[in-house]
């Protein structure tokens, strides 16, 4: 009797390891596939928000659609920048060139393609990487040999239609407010729709290339094609690259990571209305070159864009230079600019002139180290 019962407990303590055993490692597998889907949904997540991004990036009426997805951009966007070691202290540059044709440019000047693309001569000497965007194939093939002698991963080139971006979308709504009875005739501000669109464009062109951030840089800046007009040369560079100097654009002095920063042309009166700037066509900053952290100019853009929308609703447009004193003097936005100006009357490029001059410091204190030793 007392051996059957040794047997049974014997049985039964075999029984209740082997159940322990069964229970351990059943939940060191339950764990492992808890983890593995976790990390599966947060790419999941990310590729949705990615794609919820997109969809806004797309959509033609960029006020009603951005409130569902607003939240979900920002939060992409600054989880992106939360290993700052990831990326690199370089500035992606953004630029783009839409075909408007031939348009007249103040009193006197008329703007051609054949201009823009000597401008553009100049992004052959830029080391920085440079992400261009154009609607025309000819644009984007000479742009690519203007840059073939860098590194490839220098430069990202994407043909982009107008009818698939916002900024294009307000063209025939910009039209009828240009066409109201009494409206100012600015060459082309308020003349060219196309060309007020061009302007919306840079906003949206930096918030697309933040999101995917090619080349893993912690600040982005918008730089006009023709920012460095007057380093254009006449002939084509890659016929005589020898006389051409290289040169890259850093932070400037005294940069407060969380602010925009821009050239200031003239003094901002605080006193203006909306009405009277965009009518007398006032400017405070220059558009032609702005910079920021990736994550700050992420919401920047956003601002700018409700902005426009703000604008359209009051039966006002003119270019991105107005609205941006309309909104700062109107208070609606969060985003702090920081100016940059020159008192020696270089005014409108400035701050990329300083970009440029902050480089080109630094290479110079670099190579004297690299002498020294």
């Amino acid at each position: 009797m007392l051996i059957k019962k040794y047997h049974f407990y014997k049985i039964i303590s075999k029984a209740i390891v082997f159940i322990i055993v069964f229970l351990v490692l059943s939940a060191f597998f339950l764990s492992f596939l808890i983890v593995k889907q976790i990390l599966l949904g947060k790419n999941e997540i990310h590729q949705e928000t990615v794609s919820k991004i997109k969809r806004t990036l797309r959509s033609k009426k960029y006020n009603r659609t951005k409130v569902e997805y607003e939240s979900d951009l920002s939060n992409y966007v600054n989880s992106s920048f939360q290993n700052e070691n990831l990326y690199s202290n370089s500035i992606t540059l953004v630029t783009a060139y839409f075909n408007l044709g031939s348009f007249q440019k103040g009193d006197q000047e008329v703007y051609t393609p054949e201009l823009y693309k000597k401008w553009m001569r100049t992004f052959y000497s830029i080391r920085n990487p440079v992400v261009f965007y154009s609607d025309s194939q000819e644009i984007c093939d000479y742009f690519r040999t203007l840059r073939q002698h860098l590194p490839k991963f220098k430069t990202k080139i994407i043909l982009k239609e107008r009818s698939s971006l916002w900024a294009f979308s307000i063209e025939k709504e910009t039209e009828e407010i240009f066409k109201q009875v009494g409206y100012p005739k600015h060459y082309p501000n308020t003349v060219v729709p196309a060309y007020s669109c061009s302007m919306h464009a840079k906003y949206e062109l930096l918030r697309e290339t933040i999101i995917t951030n090619p080349f893993k840089t912690k600040y982005i800046a918008w730089i006009d094609v023709g920012l460095f007009r007057n380093l254009a040369q006449d002939k084509n560079p890659i016929a005589n690259p020898k006389k051409l100097k290289m040169f890259g654009l850093k932070l400037p002095p005294d940069f407060n990571e969380e602010n925009i920063g821009y050239t200031e042309v003239h003094r901002r009166n605080d006193d203006l209305l909306p009405v009277d700037i965009v009518y007398i066509n006032l400017v405070w900053v220059c558009g032609c070159f702005f910079l920021g952290r990736m994550d700050v100019m992420f919401r920047w853009t956003a601002e700018y864009m409700e902005g426009v929308e703000w604008l359209l609703r009051k039966r006002l447009m003119n270019t991105d230079q107005q609205i941006i004193y309309v909104l700062a003097n109107s208070k609606l936005i969060k985003t702090q600019i920081q100016t940059y100006k020159d008192f020696q009357g270089h005014s409108w490029f400035y701050l990329g002139y300083l970009c440029k001059e902050t480089w080109l410091k630094d290479k110079t204190f670099e190579n004297l180290v690299k002498n020294l030793n």
